[in-house]
């Protein structure tokens, strides 16, 4: 996974240094395309992307249609540190120019069954200890808002940097996948264990909310009217 990170933020940083040979964004040929009057606008775009606590998660996909002149709706499918991950956005101001577009979206994390971990537990109010053990991460759903600035070539694809803020609208609930544990060699019923304040923080910090920051690379697709 992380070579697949690697990779993709180098291909990003390599079509990202490309761009300073495609200003003006629009061909040149075209003596009346400005950023009043952009030109022919691409129909759908195809995007990859990565990021923090964003749309895509640690690496994902993005489909967009142009459903105005300047209004995209887009659906994200990714996977990142809760598990697998979709949503849905809407951004404005995507003109055939460089500049700021503004995005709102929802995005959910599915979480994940199972996974093992050794997380810092407390029994019956006892000092806290870690134990290994399987847990249950429930899914978490955003509502994402940022500013992407977006830079395009000449043939009308975005490269994107994405800031913004993930606000959680539900709560972050992780669970024991079994009924007991061992520790120590004595057999302790989850039910008895509460995770500490520390580990509590931890999940929270590990969640899909937060500072939203995401690098994205969009295909155009077609030609809208």
């Amino acid at each position: 996974m992380k070579k697949l990170v690697f990779s993709v933020f180098m291909f990003l940083g390599f079509s990202f240094q490309s761009f300073s040979q495609y200003e003006p964004p629009v061909p040149i040929e075209n003596k009346t395309n400005t950023a009043e009057n952009p030109g022919q606008q691409p129909a759908f775009y195809i995007g990859l992307g990565t990021g923090l606590f964003c749309k895509y998660g640690l690496i994902g996909l993005a489909f967009a249609t142009r459903i105005t002149e300047k209004t995209l709706a887009e659906v994200q499918i990714g996977s990142g540190g809760w598990g697998n991950k979709a949503g849905f956005s809407v951004t404005t101001n995507v003109k055939r120019v460089n500049g700021w577009c503004p995005s709102i979206g929802f995005n959910r994390s599915f979480g994940a069954d199972a996974i093992e971990l050794e997380p810092e537990v407390v029994n019956n109010g006892g000092a806290p200890f870690k134990i290994k053990t399987k847990l249950n991460l429930k899914p978490i759903n955003v509502i994402c808002l940022s500013m992407q600035r977006q830079f395009v070539n000449m043939r009308g694809n975005r490269f994107i940097l994405e800031f913004g803020y993930s606000i959680p609208i539900s709560e972050t609930i992780v669970e024991f996948a079994d009924q007991t544990v061992v520790y120590n060699g004595t057999i302790i019923p989850t039910s008895n264990l509460k995770f500490s304040t520390i580990q509590k923080t931890a999940f929270k910090l590990q969640n899909p909310s937060g500072l939203l920051l995401s690098l994205s690379y969009h295909f155009a697709l077609g030609k809208y009217n």
